[in-house]
């Protein structure tokens, strides 16, 4: 949650295109849900952005 926070800071023009997107799909006034998640490709382009820069989990399984 942290770099996602991070990345809206230091890019303001894209959480700025973010709203647009989840204000022109869903509206001004209830948050997005589950079926709307098709019509939001720039919003999971984000967050999948975000996993990219920080995972998760770490990539490599340590072998035993």
């Amino acid at each position: 949650m942290s770099v996602f926070v991070l990345a809206m800071v230091l890019h303001p023009h894209a959480m700025q295109r973010a709203q647009e997107e989840i204000d022109a799909v869903v509206g001004r006034y209830h948050p997005p849900s589950s079926i709307d998640v098709h019509k939001l490709p720039y919003i999971k382009a984000m967050a999948m952005e975000t996993l990219r820069w920080r995972p998760i989990a770490p990539l490599s399984i340590p072998r035993a």
